[in-house]
């Protein structure tokens, strides 16, 4: 069987079984069983139980919380997760024993969340930061209603309800 094929019906099967998605799951399972019926293919064909060790690479301690939530949503039954055994002190792995399915789920899970959350959090830090300049009367002249987009009233008004959030200081000048 084309390495290619028997990649692509593995991604198909671990999104049929794992999705937590149901239309992902009934798409994914369409399109399965289109292709092994093309190909004259059955289940246990594509299905590789084995478990192996493998490891995932992560970044930073965000990158690992999100990877290890990404595996413990893959797998199905508890398996041990290691993630304090480093190679050297630069680069950071997480063990686990999975399937062949599981692996190709895992790795999918984790570019999808890793890609959105860093997307979200530049969002957030960005509101952060025009939040502050709210908070603390920083800005020189800010925009009318009329002024600002609807898209911009949705921005200032997450802006608005995070600048609650901060703690209420002001500067003082100090008398020497």
């Amino acid at each position: 069987m084309d390495e290619k094929l028997l990649h692509k019906l593995k991604q198909l099967l671990a999104l049929s079984e794992g999705s937590n998605s149901e239309s992902e799951k009934e798409t994914a399972e369409k399109l399965l069983h289109k292709l092994l019926n093309k190909y004259d293919l059955n289940l246990e064909d594509i299905r590789d139980e084995k478990r192996i060790e493998r490891t995932y690479k992560f970044t930073s301690n965000e990158s690992k919380e999100i990877l290890v939530q990404c595996v413990f949503c893959a797998l199905e039954v508890n398996q041990k997760v290691y993630s304090n055994r480093y190679t050297n002190r630069y680069t950071k792995l997480v063990y686990c024993e999975v399937t062949n399915s599981e692996d190709v789920l895992i790795k999918e899970l984790y570019e999808f969340h890793w890609k959105q959350y860093r997307k979200e959090k530049k969002k957030i830090l960005r509101d952060l930061l025009d939040s502050y300049i709210i908070k603390h009367d920083l800005f020189s002249k800010f925009p009318s209603e009329e002024e600002l987009s609807d898209f911009d009233l949705e921005g200032a008004s997450r802006r608005a309800f995070m600048s609650e959030l901060l703690e209420d200081v002001s500067y003082q000048k100090k008398l020497n």
